[in-house]
């Protein structure tokens, strides 16, 4: 070995020295790590933890892709590529890659004795390890070592080198590729229109029917719904009282499942996610519920005993789209987007943390805001009627983000808790004046964090807040089904964002947010809360 230059440092060094204990709770929040477990009673030994962790659970990658979505001053992850060798790669892979890419790697042919030794001895590991890191290095071949490695380990997590790298010397001429967020892995997406219609009279049955597919229609299959049934019921009581278990929400999805793709709809449904995978397509599941007595379900829990819940998974989003409003084209606008964020907490409400989730946001938008993508408004209080209906004519903004309460009035319509500007005590703003002050904003999403803002009573489906926006002409709106814990309505919050500066779309991103509150929270029901109604042809921004 000649006068190579060893890496020696650790991320917890730069946790240490760039984040705050804020951002390091955001941090761990985002990685599903609860903070106050980690071992030590200063900043720097609950980073080291943390990375010890992240390492024994083989997800450093993941460590070192989600830093730079907090802090990125002084953040070079090539620093750290040793450490992902010592994690994921065996004592005969590393003689692999020094055959592959020809480093004159003496050091590396291990003997018997020294191959025993690289699985037990964790210092001679690391050695070995920064030892090939130094000769990429110094050939200046980081990227190629890091595209052996993914050969070698394919969940091997390198999103955070796509950017830091050089781009490897080649002699063929470069193909050119659209442009897109190298952080991100978007997911191109078909369509599977399903509609349940309405009920027939004469044997109480519904219909279930695939508008379109990727292969095709399936013809109306009709089909029983337990409305009148007592366990079922009681399944989606538990739910909305936030008292189930996870086997109680598995148990309800797997009864949505069956009442959702009842025969060739459920094989239309398997062959078209079959067909969409092999052409590396995700399928976007859009559901158009007529009858408003099974509109108040909460069908987001649709568990598949092969594909698990479906509304969780990336490659298949689950949309409700309604057909009371016009369907839009795109949801791409100019930049910079410019975000309402409004609070409201009036008196005689339950308290929140409005100041908790106004920085969970600006926390998350950080990196947007400051290359001029995003522009961040703030309705001041009190957060009352006339004063957004004033904020929503003044301005152009793109994304309303809602956080208080959403409550139910007595004939049935949904309400935001808004603050009376004289006394901040309760002003309700129901469907018919949101509809009134949102009709041709321009708005083109509406994220609703509060409780109650997705459902509805009586038979009149437009109660729904979500639904009455989605007449109004907003294309996409987030509304919460049930009452959310506020640390997992933060949780929602953060992710979102977080995902859609990545540049996924807004179904994916959706998705996104309920596999890591399933993973993140210690109940496993609250993934299933929000509900994503979109009348956009996709979800790209």
């Amino acid at each position: 070995m000649q006068n190579l230059n060893l890496p020696r440092k650790h991320p917890y060094q730069y946790l240490n020295q760039y984040f705050t204990l804020e951002d390091l709770q955001f941090l761990c929040q985002g990685l599903g790590i609860q903070y106050e477990n980690l071992r030590g009673d200063t900043k720097q030994s609950k980073a080291l933890d943390l990375q010890s962790l992240m390492s024994r659970n083989l997800q450093l990658g993941t460590l070192l892709a989600d830093i730079p979505m907090y802090k990125s001053a002084g953040y070079n992850p090539e620093d750290y590529i040793y450490l992902l060798i010592e994690d994921h790669i065996d004592a005969q892979q590393i003689g692999s890659i020094c055959q592959t890419l020809a480093f004159p790697c003496q050091e590396l042919t291990l003997s018997p004795q020294e191959l025993m030794a690289y699985d037990h001895n964790n210092r001679f590991r690391r050695g070995k390890a920064q030892i090939l890191h130094a000769y990429a290095v110094q050939e200046n071949r980081q990227q190629e070592l890091l595209e052996t490695m993914q050969k070698l380990s394919p969940t091997l997590n390198l999103q955070a080198f796509t950017q830091a790298l050089p781009a490897t010397p080649s002699t063929q001429p470069e193909t050119p590729t659209p442009p897109s967020n190298p952080r991100s892995k978007v997911v191109s997406y078909e369509n599977f229109d399903l509609r349940i219609g309405n009920k027939r009279e004469e044997d109480g049955k519904y219909p279930v029917e695939v508008l379109a597919s990727p292969n095709g229609q399936v013809n109306p299959v009709w089909h029983d719904f337990p409305v009148d049934d007592p366990e079922f019921y009681s399944l989606t009581v538990y739910l909305e009282n936030l008292v189930a278990k996870g086997s109680d929400a598995k148990n309800l999805g797997q009864k949505m499942y069956q009442m959702l793709f009842p025969g060739d709809v459920g094989s239309k449904y398997v062959e078209c996610v079959t067909s969409t995978k092999m052409d590396g397509k995700g399928l976007r599941l859009r559901l158009r519920i007529d009858p408003p007595e099974l509109d108040r379900w909460p069908w987001e829990y649709c568990f598949h005993p092969q594909y698990d819940y479906i509304a969780q998974n990336k490659m298949t989003p689950f949309v409700r789209y309604p057909s009371e409003s016009i369907a839009v084209g795109s949801l791409k606008m100019p930049q910079p987007l410019h975000v309402l964020f409004v609070s409201a907490n009036p008196t005689g409400t339950a308290v929140i943390n409005p100041e908790g989730e106004r920085q969970v946001v600006e926390k998350a938008l950080e990196p947007l805001i400051a290359s001029g993508q995003v522009v961040l408004d703030f309705l001041e209080a009190p957060a009352s009627a006339e004063n957004l209906d004033m904020k929503i004519q003044d301005g152009n903004y793109d994304i309303l983000h809602y956080f208080g309460h959403g409550i139910v009035l007595d004939d049935g319509q949904g309400a935001l808790a808004l603050e009376d500007e004289f006394d901040n005590s309760l002003q309700p703003l129901d469907v018919d004046q949101m509809r009134a002050i949102f009709r041709n904003s321009g708005l083109k999403v509406a994220f609703l964090n509060a409780c109650h803002v997705g459902g509805h009573e009586g038979k009149d489906p437009m109660n729904s807040i979500g639904r009455s926006l989605m007449r109004a002409g907003v294309p996409v709106v987030v509304a919460m089904q049930f009452e959310l814990p506020q640390k997992t309505a933060h949780l929602f919050s953060r992710r979102l964002y977080s995902s859609l500066a990545k540049g996924e779309p807004f179904d994916q991103a959706i998705s996104t947010i309920r596999r890591s509150a399933f993973i993140s929270t210690r109940d496993k029901i609250y993934w299933g809360i929000p509900i994503l109604t979109m009348r956009a042809e996709d979800g790209i921004f």
